[in-house]
Formats: C-alpha cells, structure tokens, sequence
C-alpha cells in the first residue's frame, strides 16, 4: 500500500507580514551597520581587553582596601559577563541572517527527498522467504526499535514546531523590553563624562557592557523575526519527512510481526504433524499399544470423574460440619 501524501502550503506570506518584514530589515541593517564586530572595538569602545586591563590595574595598586578591590573586581567581572552576553548574541544574530537562505534550501531538499520516500514500494514477503524464524525475530527487533526512533522524532518536531509557531509574540515583546531598555541606559551614559573614580569607573564600563549587550540582543532578535518564516516552514518539512518515515517504519514493524507470526504458526503445525505421524507409525508397527492408549484415555476420564465425585463429597461434609 503506497502513502499518500499532499503537500502542505506553508510558503504564504500576507501583506501585512511582507510590511513587518521591510520594516525590520531597514531597523536590523541600521543595527548592523556599524557594530558587525562588537567585541572589537564595539559601542562606545567597550571590549574584554580594555576591561581586564583596567581591572588588572585596580589588583596590582597598593593602599586599596580589600572588600574595596573585592567590590571594584565584581563590578568588572559583570561587565565581562555582559560581553559574553553580547558576543552569544551575535552569534545567534548571525545564525538567523544565515538562516534566511539555508532554511529554503534545506526545505527544498527535504521536500524532494520526501517525494522519494512516498514513491517506496510496500514491504514484499518474497524479500524474506529464505530466513528462519530466528532472522526473522531479530529482524522484527530491530523494526520495532526503528519505529520508536522515528515516533519519538515525530514527538519532538512537532515540539519544536509548537515553539517556533508561538514564537513571534514572545520575541515582539522581548524586543520592545530591551529596547526601552536600551533607550534608557544609552541616555544615562550619554549624560555621563568619563569617571576618574576606580569603582565609578568600573560601574561607568559594565554599563557600558549591558548597552552593548542590549544592542546584540535587538539586533539578534530582529533577526529572529526576519528569519522566522523560512525557519518555521524548515520544521514543518521536517516534520512532514519524519511523519512519513514513521508511517513507513510502522508498515515495515506490522509486517514483519504478521510474517513472524504467521511463521510460528505454521512451524507449530509443522510439530504437530511430525508427532502425529510419529504415533501413527508406533501403532501400525505396535498395534497393541493401540488397545493400550485407548485403555488408558478411558481410566483417565474415569480418574478425572471420580477425582470431582471426591471434591464434590468433601465440600458437602464441610458444609455439615459448619
């Protein structure tokens, strides 16, 4: 039996998400413009090198107070984590760029590899006429392990299908929080002149820091929405593909379990047969076994007889005792 299959129209765009799209292209290339490298140089000239330079300066200096150094050296490693945070953006940023022409590609592929896939042949039976019972068996093993591979890849790309789906909303608000955000802190430092006092200095480059992280974080999640049609429809192929496999990798299990069956069976009957022929012999060779084995199946019906007349008697003494 060949699956059937329809191909799904997942590449629909409405006008009002053509919209969305242009406007946040303009928005993220603005972004992008002047901070492809972030982490050299970057906003405001923030970077690891100057903030570990300038904590190295504050643990060599002598005279400070150690919870001081201790306060100023935790500052610092904040604004180190906020460049880590920037440089994860941006790396994430430029996954989804990427994505925006592997994704169709991938999607083309696997659609094709699809068509491949719904042309397969049903299982055939002659395929395996030679193999014994046991072959069979482990054959059936191994199909049964291959359905639940492809059952629990079907389980986990509809998963991620649900994410990717409802994803959008989470990003719009995301984005709208950072960038308040990032309004906010850029006015504060714009407001501010360079401190000459170590801890305010120290604050004065961990915001710094954040800002640029911020700026990563707009920029990565304009990206994401920019990218999220072609990676949606990659994960609706995708799971259109593994659905398919699974369908077939059920086929092939329900196959192989009838064949195996149907084999048991018949080497069952196979048995059955020798040792009826076997006892036929016996009596032809031996037909005083035949009165024998008659003799004894009718003392066994009368053993089973007189076996219930003794339970039967039992239960109505111990009724009369009670």
């Amino acid at each position: 039996m060949q699956v059937s299959f329809q191909k799904k129209p997942y590449m629909r765009n409405t006008s009002c998400w053509v919209l969305v799209v242009l406007l946040l292209s303009c928005v993220s290339q603005a972004l992008f413009a002047g901070d492809e490298a972030p982490l050299k140089g970057g906003a405001d000239g923030i970077n690891a090198s100057l903030l570990r330079s300038e904590l190295a300066n504050v643990q060599t200096r002598e005279g400070m107070a150690a919870d001081q150094m201790e306060k100023i050296s935790a500052v610092y490693q904040e604004a180190l984590d906020w460049l880590s945070e920037a440089e994860k953006y941006s790396g994430s940023a430029k996954q989804f760029i990427a994505s925006r022409t592997s994704a169709p590609l991938k999607a083309k592929s696997i659609q094709e590899s699809l068509d491949n896939i719904l042309k397969k042949s049903p299982p055939d039976a002659s395929r395996f006429k030679g193999k014994s019972l046991e072959e069979l068996e482990q054959l059936l093993e191994t199909a049964k392990a291959a359905r639940a591979a492809k059952d629990a890849r079907v389980a986990e790309l509809a998963h991620l299908v649900s994410l990717e789906v409802n994803r959008p909303d989470s990003a719009r608000r995301k984005l709208v929080e950072s960038t308040q955000q990032l309004d906010v802190l850029r006015d504060n430092l714009s407001a501010q002149e360079l401190p000459t006092d170590t801890l305010a200095l120290a604050q004065y480059r961990r915001d710094q820091a954040h800002l640029l992280a911020l700026k990563s974080q707009v920029a990565m999640l304009e990206q994401e929405m920019l990218s999220h049609q072609a990676r949606l429809t990659l994960r609706k192929v995708q799971l259109e593909q593994a659905e398919a496999e699974a369908r077939i990798a059920g086929e092939q299990a329900t196959f192989l379990e009838d064949l195996v069956n149907q084999r048991r069976k018949q080497e069952v009957e196979q048995v059955s047969r020798i040792e009826a022929q076997k006892e036929q012999d016996i009596t032809e060779k031996y037909p005083a076994l035949k009165g024998i084995a008659a003799e004894n199946a009718r003392l066994g019906e009368e053993l089973k007889k007189t076996t219930k007349a003794l339970e039967k008697a039992s239960r109505r003494d111990n009724e009369l005792r009670e």
